[in-house]
């Protein structure tokens, strides 16, 4: 019984830290505009374009482990989207689960940021007031990129032991900016990329300065002509209907 009181106040008391947490960005930043990233505003000059300069980062120290459908936290770094949706406790794969869930597929289960909101992911970007200083604060992103900066660990050999659970089992922990202090605190080694090593100081500048630009998103530039031509002679042959385009 004494267990399960103290269990009950540690829990009350990481609510109340929570919610004075959540009041103190409000007053500070406003509260969170989930359709912020929906409407994309033109990027500044001085931002780090995000096709050629972020997205090549992402797919060299990220997506390695956040690129799946089951992703750590369903936070999908392969795309744009993928980013400003956020991320989301639920387990995608749960042997215990006796009623199916609603898959949570990019570009088709929801449409909006405003709509992940309602399907239970939380932002990992900013969506209050625009600042470099509020983009970087109340960014989960920015701030566990920094803690990985903070303490960076070892960057090679094995890892201690004890310290990191790799199992496909783990519990995860998927903090929202409004916990992120008590998690800077209770998991300082956990910082991204989660067990490696620490981002370059200039990958970590080129991240850092994208975040508080906030996170612009700028197009592919398209594909030249001739490559679209010919893709679509490619399309053609590979989707024919005749009996002779089948057995190609």
């Amino acid at each position: 019984m004494r267990a399960l009181l103290h269990l009950i106040l540690l829990l009350l008391v990481a609510g109340c830290t929570t919610v004075v947490t959540q009041v103190q960005l409000d007053r500070q930043l406003g509260r969170p505009d989930p359709t912020r990233f929906d409407r994309p505003a033109a990027p500044p000059a001085e931002a780090p374009d995000y096709q050629t300069r972020v997205r090549p980062i992402l797919e060299r120290r990220c997506v390695a482990c956040h690129a799946c459908y089951d992703a750590p936290c369903q936070l999908k770094l392969t795309r744009h989207d993928g980013i400003t949706r956020g991320a989301n406790p639920e387990s995608v794969y749960a042997g215990t689960r006796l009623l199916a869930a609603s898959p949570n597929r990019l570009g088709f289960d929801a449409h909006s940021n405003a709509a992940w909101r309602d399907k239970g992911f939380h932002p990992v970007l900013n969506e209050r007031a625009s600042t470099p200083q509020a983009n970087r604060d109340a960014s989960v992103l920015y701030r566990i990129l920094a803690l990985k900066q903070r303490y960076p660990g070892p960057d090679s050999g094995p890892l201690p032991a004890g310290r990191f659970d790799f199992s496909l089992d783990r519990a995860q922990t998927c903090s929202r900016i409004e916990g992120m202090g008590d998690f800077e605190k209770d998991h300082p080694e956990w910082g991204m990329p989660f067990g490696l090593p620490a981002l370059s100081p200039a990958e970590h500048d080129t991240l850092s300065r994208w975040i508080e630009a906030g996170a612009p998103f700028g197009p592919r530039a398209p594909l030249p002509p001739q490559v679209l031509a010919r893709v679509g002679e490619w399309e053609a042959l590979l989707n024919g209907n005749s009996l002779r385009d089948q057995l190609e």
